[in-house]
């Protein structure tokens, strides 16, 4: 910790003073938690990083625990956890210290500091959008023993071997050996990959399927190119809040073989690490 910082956490942690109450009573009120007051304040004026300031913290914590009258203990607790960056932590101690002694010379000031905390405690909280670099490393999925490789390349990521019989809900869907997707926030959106039609219903040997596509496609329904039972199909993902798992889903027809017709049909499938 910088000099000039210490000199100052230094300053605010003073005695306190409060009007109207006899400084014995302050004192007497402290004095069970003496010795890990004076430990506090010596690991504050060894700190040399954010772990030291918390080492600082948990012995005031110990004082305000031995000593819960302590009002210079919750007010040195909170001023620590403050510069330790911890600001959500930093109010409850300081709303202690003010119910504590409320009259204190620097009660206004206190509070004004709690509401500063409480802003920035707020803001903390606020998820920042991910980055293409956030999601490089290893993903697995079910289905598939071995990792998958992400790499991000500018705005894009590319998945390596994305999958050669990926799980979409119990349904084997080719999708070629590597996809790209922009990360657009918490949204991987994709370009359009080619798979091919799935089918539903028995049929040894795919003869009813083959007699389906046959009869669509002597009724001029176009498939794809030339009537062909492989399709591109835009995959889109949707990472976590925690950039831990991110849900692909396409949409896809479906072919009834029985009934000789097509479904839409969602399929989805969870990345994870």
């Amino acid at each position: 910790m910088s000099r000039y910082l210490f000199a100052c956490v230094a300053l605010m942690l003073s005695v306190v003073v409060v009007p109207g109450q006899p400084a014995q009573a302050q004192t007497d009120a402290c004095q069970p938690a003496e010795r890990e007051m004076e430990y506090g304040r010596a690991a504050l004026e060894d700190a040399k990083d954010k772990k030291g300031l918390l080492e600082s913290a948990s012995q005031f914590q110990m004082a305000a625990t031995k000593a819960p009258n302590c009002a210079q203990a919750h007010f040195n607790l909170g001023v620590v956890y403050e510069k330790a960056g911890e600001h959500q932590k930093a109010i409850g101690p300081l709303q202690t210290y003010l119910k504590l002694a409320p009259t204190a010379t620097d009660a206004a000031q206190v509070k004004k500091k709690i509401y500063a905390l409480e802003y920035r405690a707020k803001k903390a909280k606020i998820p920042r959008a991910p980055k293409p670099a956030d999601l490089e490393g290893f993903w697995r999925t079910k289905g598939r023993s071995e990792p998958i490789s992400v790499t991000a390349k500018g705005d894009w990521l590319e998945f390596d071997s994305f999958v050669q019989s990926l799980d979409w809900e119990g349904v084997g869907k080719g999708l070629g050996k590597k996809l790209k997707f922009r990360l657009n926030g918490y949204q991987l959106e994709g370009t359009g990959h080619t798979m091919s039609i799935e089918g539903e219903g028995d049929d040894p040997g795919h003869s009813r399927r083959i007699n389906c596509l046959r009869e669509f496609i002597s009724k001029g329904v176009n498939l794809d190119k030339g009537g062909s039972t492989w399709r591109t199909v835009p995959v889109h993902g949707q990472l976590s809040q925690d950039f831990k798992s991110i849900v692909f889903r396409f949409t896809d027809l479906v072919m009834v073989v029985n009934e000789c017709r097509f479904r839409n049909k969602v399929f989805t499938s969870t990345f994870y690490r």
